[in-house]
């Protein structure tokens, strides 16, 4: 299954993939996710235009309006009709959505001051021919020993089996389209589920594993027996990257 039939059978099953509403929260940077953030609020400015690649269904790229000069979330799978209600629920002009794959944006060159993605695609030379000479990559995105235990029991999933690093793949890739890494991080932290239930419900919402379905509860079950009840531990991995392209 391709990751953009997953998000379309997301759509279909919950309307949306991002469970929950965007909040404003006190960030925690040991949390990637938090520090992705923070790390898009300090490039941010009123001057700049910022385009989002796989926004899903645009709350989080709706939190970025109020912080730029423009804000473009895009989205090839069916989470676009979902963005296109939450840009008419926005006090805010500035805020727009597109449906368009992000190996080939409708933008012309060198006119995006900021591009990010949040798990998302990563298409480099895209992202350089379109933004401007100076501007930002702003990308999280899965490692490869996120949930490397559990995968090894039920056999499969990203990144199993192959010698990635994904850090040194990513430095390599966006060095190689002209940009200067200004960082690339590894987090590496553990995630707590209060049952075998709430795990297998999560992992159901998630593109960990190509299929996820019945036949993997068993090897999920003897996941679970290793930890005590209500201290199901999952360990995960993501890798954070901040480019600028070169001028």
């Amino acid at each position: 299954m391709s990751e953009l039939e997953f998000y379309n059978k997301q759509f279909e099953k919950y309307g949306r993939y991002d469970h929950g509403t965007q909040e404003s929260k006190k960030l925690d940077l040991s949390n990637p996710e938090d520090y992705f953030e923070n790390l898009i609020h300090s490039i941010s400015s009123k001057e700049k235009t910022l385009v989002d690649l796989g926004c899903g269904d645009g709350l989080f790229t709706s939190t970025l309006a109020s912080l730029n000069k423009r804000v473009i979330g895009v989205e090839p799978s069916n989470l676009i009709n979902v963005a296109y209600e939450t840009a008419k629920n926005c006090a805010t002009e500035n805020l727009t959505f597109v449906r368009e794959n992000a190996v080939d944006l409708g933008f012309d060159d060198s006119t995006i001051d900021i591009v990010i993605s949040r798990r998302g695609p990563n298409p480099a030379d895209e992202i350089a021919r379109i933004l401007s000479s100076g501007g930002m990559f702003a990308f999280i995105t899965i490692g490869e020993q996120d949930c490397r235990e559990l995968k090894k029991l039920v056999g499969r999933g990203q990144h199993f089996g192959d010698s990635s690093r994904v850090k040194e793949e990513l430095v390599n890739l966006f060095q190689g389209q002209g940009f200067e890494i200004i960082e690339c991080q590894d987090f590496c932290y553990s995630e707590k589920y209060e049952s075998e239930s709430s795990l297998i419900e999560f992992l159901h919402q998630v593109p960990i594993f190509d299929g996820f379905d019945r036949d993997d509860y068993s090897e999920v079950s003897k996941y679970c027996t290793g930890f005590e009840r209500n201290e199901i531990q999952l360990n995960r991995h993501r890798v954070v990257l901040l480019a600028k392209l070169s001028s």
